[in-house]
């Protein structure tokens, strides 16, 4: 909500500034149009639906810290020509191994620390902007691709993979205010309607003389509703240098179709497919981040 509030008035603010204000040169109406390539460097923090599922699996293991993420964004723009289009595209990877977390002993009510084993992601995004006045006011739309995996596993003893994978399209806009000694802010607000799998995969040996197993299998049909703000303060170093710093914040609504788990403990079969129904509902990611764009 306060991120919201941020974004809002810093909305007003710069569509202000794109109405009243002059500038220094006369040629400079309109700033130039240029390519650019950039790279980012986040830092921030992710909680994931597969942390719900993960809860959900193992009640008792309260996996509430979140996994802190750095990670490198790569990303283009290219004109079409001398068209008011434009295509983007970027993409980041990411794995983050032995996050731990506390762990609750329903017992003793002790903490302990535990490992949450290992947490991937990905997207890739690819996008057609219409300059609707330029480097001013920009609108966009295109495909995105999110994909996220959490694993872990002892041999002998239990492994599990709880992961995403949706695909779809989205849309939103681009706002930027007229340069100020070579500042400006911007703010965007993108939406995305995405459709894929959860899968949910667990295994544990529960007689290792007889060779008996608990297994946990499905794949449900899911979609996912993401939300994504993005604030900037940049500074035009040069003609063909942009130095930013800047957050996004990300939040998704995400709707599994009914669990079928099938699993050979049929009351835990239950217990698991009611909390998976019940908690495994969003995720959200916040991060900082510090950019450096070369244009031509």
């Amino acid at each position: 909500m306060k991120n919201k509030k941020i974004l809002i008035i810093i909305t007003f603010l710069i569509l202000n500034l794109s109405i009243y204000a002059e500038e220094e040169i006369d040629n400079k109406q309109k700033e130039r149009k240029s390519n650019q390539i950039y790279l980012r460097r986040n830092n921030g923090y992710v909680a994931p639906n597969e942390l719900n599922i993960y809860n959900s699996v193992f009640p008792f293991s309260l996996a509430y810290e979140l996994p802190s993420i750095q990670y490198n964004t790569f990303g283009f723009n290219k004109f079409l020509g001398d068209s008011k289009y434009s295509i983007e595209g970027n993409f980041y990877e990411y794995k983050k191994t032995n996050s731990t977390f506390e762990r609750i002993n329903p017992n003793s009510s002790f903490y302990s620390k535990g490992n949450l084993g290992t947490f991937y992601r990905s997207e890739q995004n690819l996008f057609l902007n219409y300059h609707f006045i330029e480097n001013r006011i920009i609108l966009n739309v295109g495909f995105q691709r999110l994909q996220s995996d959490l694993s872990d596993g002892t041999f002998g003893f239990y492994n599990y993979n709880f992961s995403q994978n949706f695909k779809g399209i989205g849309a939103g806009f681009l706002l930027e205010s007229p340069r100020f000694y070579g500042f400006y802010i911007s703010s965007g607000y993108r939406y995305s309607v995405l459709n894929g799998i959860s899968n949910i995969n667990y295994s544990i040996v529960t007689s290792g003389r007889r060779a008996e197993t608990l297994d946990i299998h499905d794949n449900p049909a899911t979609k996912y509703f993401l939300r994504e703000i993005k604030v900037v303060l940049g500074y035009e170093l040069n003609d063909s240098i942009l130095l930013s710093l800047g957050f996004i914040d990300q939040f998704a609504n995400v709707k599994l179709n009914r669990s079928n788990i099938i699993a050979s403990d049929l009351d835990y079969n239950l217990l698991v497919r009611s909390t998976i129904e019940a908690n495994a509902k969003s995720e959200y990611s916040g991060t900082t981040f510090a950019s450096i764009t070369y244009k031509f």
